[in-house]
């Protein structure tokens, strides 16, 4: 009896602890590719809100399963933060002061992660991260963009942020 409440207690404590590190993941970020084959991604923060660092991380991951990070991507963080945008992947806003690793072009071969994070008073309020791959964004069809680990249009986008917020 004194292992069943020792468990119960260790799972409730471990559920408590889980739950209150853990930021809400929101879906508030897609890509999409521009008239000439570039990426372009759109960050929507909900209303107001200021976001304080976003990334972009690159790797290729082998038939094995096992990933490659060589770091290549970019980072920025601010104090200040800063708001929604839609930009080139490449090429985010100067106001962002991004910090550039490695290649700063979309390859086809390789697997992506862009995300943001939005701080509260004291803590992390939300995050959103979104993962994709060079063949996600030419499997697109015109009008459609990749959010929520899938293409969806614009309208329906616009929508699940909506919900979102």
């Amino acid at each position: 009896m004194r292992r069943a409440v020792a468990a119960v207690l260790c799972a409730v404590a471990g559920s408590v602890l889980l739950t209150g590190c853990t930021p809400t993941e929101k879906h508030l970020i897609a890509i999409w590719l521009d008239g000439r084959g570039q990426p372009v991604a759109r960050v929507r923060p909900c209303g107001d809100d200021r976001v304080s660092g976003a990334e972009l991380l690159s790797w290729v991951t082998d038939g094995g399963g096992s990933a490659d990070y060589p770091g290549e991507g970019w980072r920025s963080q601010a104090p200040e933060g800063f708001g929604g945008a839609t930009f080139p992947l490449f090429a985010p806003p100067r106001s962002w002061r991004v910090r550039r690793t490695g290649t700063q072009s979309f390859v086809r071969g390789r697997s992506y992660k862009l995300s943001f994070v939005v701080h509260g008073d004291d803590s992390t309020k939300y995050a959103s991260e979104l993962l994709f791959s060079g063949d996600d964004l030419t499997s697109l069809k015109p009008g459609q963009v990749w959010a929520e680990d899938q293409p969806l249009s614009r309208e329906d986008w616009d929508d699940l942020v909506g919900e979102q917020c």
